[in-house]
């Protein structure tokens, strides 16, 4: 900022950084050392003028480190003692009960930490009922927030993780590279036809029962996908389950569209009985110059990039509430927004190991559209 120019405009202090105010207070009192005169040190600082009238009010009385150093504002720490509902220690205990325990460990009912079981917690514990906007400030304060829980089956082999991550993608990914393979991510999906949760009026005391059938609620559309690392997508509609047939027809057609002219294609799935049954095994085997499958660990659906496509469907119905027409021409291309077809690569797998796959797609070599096909 020029000192030659007259027209500054004061700024809000209060919003820089502490080091950038202790030194607007050192420059203060530097100048006003200087002879400079206040009004001149308000417009060189960019400050009001009772702002410099008040540092050399307190350089003046208390000296130079106290002006530089400045106070702390609001509440000094006796006095926000008095205003707590809880102590330091009982802080503590609280902030710690939330961080390694769950609800079900302290005899709780809650699934997870709300503010409600918190403030039941801390009237158990201190006998002190706190407003639920009180116990949420505690919560921030504690640099806690509300987040949606990640799902992990109890089935799942943590050292068979482990090894995946560090050992067996490392090394599809580094025989890809040599043989100049395409690696792709497939995965199934259904959407359920019914609701999880409704409700309706009926006399009291006789609850009305619906009769279904769960094996009946997933019905169409059915989606197979699968999506590369470099996000290209290839997808298809059918009216029932993936069987045998239909998965290796799905693997056809991406040969068909993505392989070819000597690449070969690596596709990793999860353990899906489809996926290694004896027909698929018997294809790729004779088609295994075109195509390989691979396997992730048992119910470990978070390192499959491929869900993100899935919920990115599901998240669309639900919000969009777009009907799914009954026919579609045969073949139809079509490229989603870049920002959709991206989303895969922040799958654990691929942000772990492969941190090239995150520079933004060349779109003179990745401008191939996504695949969709309607099976019957």
């Amino acid at each position: 900022m020029s000192y030659e120019d007259k027209t500054t405009t004061t700024l809000d202090g209060r919003k820089a950084t502490p080091e950038a105010q202790l030194e607007l207070r050192r420059r203060c009192i530097v100048y006003f050392r200087d002879g400079v005169k206040r009004a001149e040190i308000a417009r060189r600082l960019g400050l009001s003028r009772q702002w410099v009238t008040k540092i050399i009010k307190i350089y003046q009385t208390e000296g130079f480190d106290s002006a530089v150093a400045g106070k702390k504002r609001g509440l000094n720490e006796a006095a926000a003692s008095e205003k707590r509902r809880l102590s330091r220690e009982e802080e503590k205990k609280v902030a710690n009960w939330i961080g390694d325990k769950n609800p079900a460990q302290l005899k709780f009912d809650f699934a997870l930490w709300t503010a409600k079981a918190v403030r039941q917690l801390i009237y158990r514990e201190f006998g002190r009922q706190l407003d639920l906007s009180t116990v949420r400030r505690y919560l921030r304060s504690w640099g806690m927030t509300p987040q949606r829980p990640k799902k992990k089956a109890i089935q799942q082999d943590d050292a068979a993780v482990q090894r995946w991550l560090e050992t067996d993608y490392p090394a599809i990914a580094e025989r890809a590279k040599k043989e100049k393979a395409t690696i792709f991510w497939e995965d199934e999906t259904a959407v359920q036809q019914d609701t999880n949760w409704i409700r309706g009026y009926a006399p009291r005391g006789k609850t009305p029962t619906i009769l279904h059938d769960r094996r009946a609620c997933y019905g169409a559309p059915v989606m197979i996908s699968a999506v590369n690392n470099q996000g290209l997508s290839a997808f298809a509609f059918q009216r029932s389950a993936v069987r045998r047939y239909s998965f290796i027809r799905f693997l056809h057609r991406l040969i068909k569209d993505y392989g070819g002219k000597g690449r070969k294609l690596f596709v990793i799935c999860d353990n899906c009985r489809i996926h290694h049954a004896k027909l698929v095994a018997t294809w790729c085997e004779a088609h295994k110059e075109e195509i390989e499958l691979f396997f992730l660990p048992s119910y470990s659906p978070e390192l499959n990039p491929d869900e993100f496509l899935n919920r990115q469907l599901k998240t669309s119905l639900r919000v969009k509430g777009r009907r799914i027409t009954k026919k579609r021409s045969s073949t139809q291309r079509r490229s989603p927004p870049p920002s959709k077809v991206r989303r895969p690569l922040f799958a654990p797998v691929l942000r772990m190991r492969v941190p090239s796959m995150h520079r933004r797609p060349d779109p003179k070599r990745h401008t191939a559209p996504s695949v969709n096909y309607l099976i019957n």
